[in-house]
């Protein structure tokens, strides 16, 4: 007997989930109302529950939103003074606050680093250098409580990488020597100490890991990646981080350095990799490969134990989970335990649409097995009734 559901819709989205016990539900997000059908996840709370990311409205352009299993996709509007113009970047635990790009100058948009609380809605949180025209700050990352966000913001020196707390404002947090004085935070540590992104140095960019004590320190390169590398995401504690240099996605940790970490088969003769998420172990990694001209992309899952795999293909292997019609193009990020994985991907209608994926579905109580049960058994006696005509 086939045990395995197909489709069902529960509370308006559509949701693939084979009924067996420890098995995967793939949620499609959809998109805001009014919306092109386009949207994006791009982040994850460390718990699991809250996925933030962005979605065409219309055709007036982006809005952030926050998506619950319970709530649906919610659109987080934007700073007052824009156009609607939003991307909701990262998340603290359960999705009390929110940190992305808004829009408050006119016709401008990606202009405005927000803070967003169910309270305030989105707040600006200021910029380096008010002269410039126009300002910019972009708010990239946020600590597990909400009490640390980190991002880049316009300064007359160039772009600055930054710390903000309710206490201090923004901080800079300085550059790599040589190069521009240009740097980019793009993840911070649950509690906050731990800052990763990119800076600018005499060769071309490289990735960097901060702290109060140690200050701005390189993360190095892939052999022969002219230089450039940039760190993406960092675990809970920091001690694992992850990016891509040149052409390959790669994991650091302090006793193995910059290390890369594979390649998949199917992507042409220069595959191009990144790593974007990564547990609080540092132990599952998610991200994207694509070949170099783009014709092929694909959301890929990588572990210690098992390497670099195609995450749909592993979806299929060990979740029995199958998504007709979808290709899923990138993984974004991943929770702290590793069950809950977001991206986007291409639908059956070839629309670019966000994705959630949880590993760690409980077993089907006895209510929904019942009413499963009925719903079998009132189609076989309407099909015995269509057959008796």
């Amino acid at each position: 007997m086939n045990r395995r559901i197909t489709a069902c819709i529960v509370v308006g989205w559509l949701i693939f989930c084979p009924i067996e016990a420890s098995a995967a539900c793939f949620f499609r997000l959809g998109a805001l109302n009014g919306g092109n059908y386009y949207s994006e996840a791009l982040n994850i709370s460390p718990d699991g529950q809250v996925v933030v990311g962005s979605a065409v409205l219309g055709e007036e352009g982006w809005e952030a939103f926050r998506w619950t299993k319970a709530t649906g996709v919610q659109g987080l509007g934007d700073i007052p003074g824009g156009i609607l113009y939003s991307k909701a970047q990262s998340t603290s635990n359960g999705g009390t606050v929110i940190v992305g790009l808004g829009s408050s100058q006119g016709d401008n948009a990606f202009l405005d680093g927000f803070r967003w609380t169910q309270e305030t809605g989105p707040l600006p949180i200021g910029y380096f250098d008010t002269s410039a025209t126009p300002p910019y700050n972009y708010a990239l990352g946020v600590s597990a409580d909400g009490k640390v966000i980190v991002g880049v913001s316009g300064a007359p020196e160039g772009n600055q990488a930054y710390r903000w707390t309710e206490q201090d404002g923004m901080v800079r947090i300085g550059d790599l020597p040589g190069g521009r004085d240009e740097s980019y935070a793009w993840d911070v540590s649950a509690d906050g100490r731990v800052i990763v992104g990119t800076s600018s140095t005499d060769r071309s960019v490289e990735a960097f890991r901060w702290t109060a004590e140690t200050g701005m320190q390189s993360l190095g390169e892939l052999p022969n990646a002219l230089g450039e590398s940039h760190a993406w995401a960092a675990s809970a504690d920091g001690s694992t981080i992850v990016g891509q240099s040149g052409r390959d996605a790669w994991r650091w940790t302090e006793g193995t350095g910059l290390v890369g970490i594979g390649t998949l088969p199917g992507f042409g003769d220069w595959p191009v990799s990144a790593a974007l998420g990564v547990t609080a172990d540092g132990g599952t990694i998610v991200g994207d490969i694509r070949s170099n001209n783009y014709q092929v992309e694909a959301a890929f899952v990588w572990s210690t134990t098992r390497g670099m795999r195609n995450l749909q293909a592993a979806l299929e292997t060990d979740y029995n989970l199958r998504l007709p019609g979808w290709t899923l193009t990138h993984a974004t990020a991943i929770s702290d335990d590793g069950m809950v994985i977001v991206g986007s991907g291409i639908n059956p209608l070839g629309n670019t649409e966000a994705w959630v994926v949880n590993l760690a579905v409980p077993e089907p109580n006895a209510v929904v097995i019942s009413v499963m049960g009925l719903l079998c058994l009132a189609s076989k006696q309407g099909a015995r009734r269509r057959q008796a005509k």
